[in-house]
């Protein structure tokens, strides 16, 4: 398994989404995975003490029958996620990380896999998007680039997600 290099926030139905990709690199499938996208960060008590504590985020789609080329993993920076509200800069300035693990049945060993990734501050990008790594040839057959695998680029300037509505509840809801 390969996790893409970096991670991305940017609009998906007009919602604030982390994503990243993760590939699969055997030459089978691996059947039932599943993927737990936590957030650990420091947090200091009512009482001044400080700790590390993990957040699960809750993803758009967490588990596959069949995952044979490519997944896009995302969360919705909504109400539930512990990263609603920041801003760019106070999410980079979190202390914490993004941390992804990823288990299956690979369907010829019939053994389970397991993968695991993390994505500090720095290494998530916002307000850009993942290159597209699929094309359609002219028989109408799907075909998967994987050069670009980890590209990101900037998302338009009226697809950006402003500093000022992170947090509100315009962004509770899907654009119509």
């Amino acid at each position: 398994m390969v996790f893409s290099d970096v991670a991305t926030i940017s609009s998906y139905n007009g919602i604030p989404t982390l994503m990243f990709r993760i590939r699969n690199l055997r030459r089978n499938q691996i059947l039932e995975g599943q993927i737990i996208l936590s957030l650990l960060r420091r947090e200091v008590s009512y009482e001044g003490q400080e700790m590390y504590r993990f957040h699960n985020l809750r993803l758009l789609r967490s588990q596959t029958p069949i995952f044979a080329l490519t997944w896009t993993v995302m969360h919705p920076i909504d109400r539930s996620s512990p990263l609603y509200g920041m801003t760019a800069q106070e999410f980079m300035n979190m202390q914490g990380e993004a941390i992804a693990t990823m288990t299956g049945l690979d369907e010829t060993f019939s053994q389970t896999i397991h993968a695991r990734h993390s994505y500090l501050p720095q290494e998530i990008f916002w307000n850009h998007r993942f290159v597209d790594i699929f094309s359609t040839r002219p028989d109408g057959r799907r075909v998967v680039n994987y050069t670009n695998f980890n590209d990101v680029i900037p998302v338009d300037l009226e697809e950006r997600i402003p500093e000022s509505l992170v947090g509100s509840t315009e962004l509770d809801r899907p654009s119509s």
